[in-house]
């Protein structure tokens, strides 16, 4: 049993309803930029999120994404593609911070990334993470959950992102909480926990310097921020 399927089942909408916002400013600032054609890198992306946002992207900007994954997340879509509302999408198995992986261009016209730069492990992968995106692509548009919402984004427990590392890893040790594994082992629940470091709007502004840093709220409190300069 899940204690928080609850939480789930409520914040699966808006959630969806924040995305198809931030989807639709993405193609209002292509359509300004007057991009055609240029190749998308989208870090940490997955086909489902493609299948159900393509649509929006405007007519003839975008020509290629390129969707790169840790090999056990992109799994049998290594290496294959999919046309997509007239956009080619093809998967990558790699880790942008170890380097471009076999099949990426050296250089995008934009590198998109969807909350996951929280989950890449301490502040210093973090740093590298930015970094390696920095160098991949011309323009970066780069999403994250606010740390200051009190509901943790992952875990769906009050302030769960402000606890000791330790307490952290104990509800997950001992509950399947939020949209997260559980895990039994407790160094793995450490080490999990640990990976998962949500971002101040100081701390993800910190990370791009160069960018334009919002915020979406959600009652007043801040829900998401979000990294660009296209």
């Amino acid at each position: 049993m899940n204690p928080t399927d609850w939480i789930n089942k409520y914040s699966a909408g808006y959630s969806n309803s924040l995305r198809r916002q931030r989807i639709r400013r993405l193609s209002e600032s292509l359509s300004k930029s007057g991009a055609r054609g240029i190749a998308v890198l989208d870090v940490g992306g997955t086909l489902a999120y493609w299948e159900k946002w393509a649509g929006e992207l405007p007519s003839g900007a975008v020509g290629r994404i390129d969707v790169v994954n840790l090999p056990v997340q992109v799994g049998k879509l290594a290496g294959t593609s999919r046309s997509i509302c007239g956009v080619e999408v093809r998967f990558l198995a790699g880790n942008i911070i170890d380097g471009p992986c076999e099949g990426m261009a050296a250089r995008y016209g934009l590198v998109h990334c969807s909350s996951v730069i929280e989950h890449v492990g301490d502040a210093g992968a973090q740093r590298a993470f930015a970094a390696a995106m920095r160098r991949l692509g011309d323009k970066l548009w780069v999403q994250t959950p606010a740390k200051e919402f009190p509901l943790e984004a992952h875990f769906r427990l009050p302030f769960f992102a402000w606890l000791p590392l330790k307490v952290r890893a104990f509800f997950n040790w001992r509950f399947r909480l939020g949209v997260m594994p559980r895990h039994r082992d407790w160094k793995e629940a450490v080490e999990f926990c640990r990976s998962t470091r949500l971002l101040t709007r100081g701390e993800f502004a910190g990370l791009f310097p160069d960018c334009r840093i919002w915020t979406e709220k959600f009652m007043l409190l801040p829900k998401c921020h979000v990294a660009s300069d296209l």
